[in-house]
């Protein structure tokens, strides 16, 4: 038995009934607090107690050097839409057509989020400029 059956429980039932009164779905935020101290197996679990119509949106927690191991865990939780998903830092460069590679991948294998929805913002570097 795992040790946080008790707190997945707890998360279960609130997000149940915050469900019943008009909540979307499950969001979470894991480069801040509270969310920053949550593992993937509980927020995998907690995730796939949401009914099949409702989304679990997750801000991927690295948009660096991590970013692949980041996204691999957002996607093991199940149907998952990827907020604020960018890469960053000069090592990360060029990555982005393996991540949407990594995203299509898990569409094809059945997750239900939809990871390739276009942003409405346009890419522009740390200095303003819009860099194609």
């Amino acid at each position: 038995m795992s040790t946080f059956t008790g707190e997945v429980e707890a998360v279960g039932a609130l997000m149940e009934e915050a469900l019943d009164t008009g909540a979307f779905g499950l969001s979470t935020g894991l480069a801040y607090p509270p969310g920053i101290f949550s593992g993937s197996g509980e927020l995998a679990a907690s995730a796939r107690r949401l009914p099949a119509d409702r989304p679990y949106i997750r801000h991927v927690c690295s948009e660096g050097a991590l970013l692949m191991d980041a996204l691999a865990d957002a996607l093991a939780a199940g149907a998952v839409h990827a907020s604020h998903l960018k890469v960053a830092g000069r090592q990360q460069r060029g990555s982005m057509p393996q991540v949407l590679e990594m995203l299509d991948r898990a569409s094809a294998d059945g997750n239900r989020g939809t990871p390739r929805r276009p942003s409405r913002h346009r890419v522009v570097d740390h200095a303003g400029r819009d860099p194609g």
